[in-house]
């Protein structure tokens, strides 16, 4: 295993569902993984959980102590749906 363990707060593993929660002090979430620093660590959780759950359906709760950035996350988007919306070409 490239990245080592990931050690997430809690998982439910459930017949209809998977569910993690990564619980991060002070809104602080690790801004990579130190085999692959372009990529996060909350995306890597999401990742395993997609793992553990199969065919099921699965999420990924990202607990935090304030709740002071989340009014920042706006949502997330695909970068298909932004080249088609924009009328950009696709690389």
């Amino acid at each position: 295993m490239f990245e080592g363990f990931a050690r997430i707060d809690a998982c439910f593993i459930t017949d209809e569902c998977v569910l993690l929660i990564d619980a991060k002090p002070a809104d602080r979430s690790q801004p990579s993984t130190g085999w692959f620093p372009t990529r996060t660590q909350l995306w890597r959780n999401v990742e395993g959980a997609k793992e553990l759950a199969g065919s099921k359906p699965f999420g990924v709760i990202l607990g935090v102590e304030k709740a002071e950035l989340s009014s920042h996350l706006l949502g997330f988007v695909t970068w298909s749906q932004i080249t088609s919306g924009f009328g950009l070409p696709t690389v």
